[in-house]
């Protein structure tokens, strides 16, 4: 049921969306914000390896030829 909740929250900030203030106030520091704060920057894991800011997704090089 949480696994859920932190899913629904990191598609959330991963759009782009926030929380209304009085929301962001009630879950500031907790784990369903953290969920929220890595989708909004850009944080995945894609067959075992973690990208993000540090780390970005390599996009193969398409030959024009």
């Amino acid at each position: 049921m949480l696994d859920r909740l932190y899913l629904l929250a990191y598609l959330r900030g991963y759009a782009g969306r926030t929380f209304p203030r009085p929301i962001r106030r009630l879950v500031a520091g907790s784990a369903l914000h953290r969920a929220w704060l890595l989708g909004h920057l850009g944080f995945f894991e894609q067959e075992g390896t973690r990208y993000g800011p540090a780390h970005p997704y390599e996009i193969p090089a398409v030959s024009s030829s």
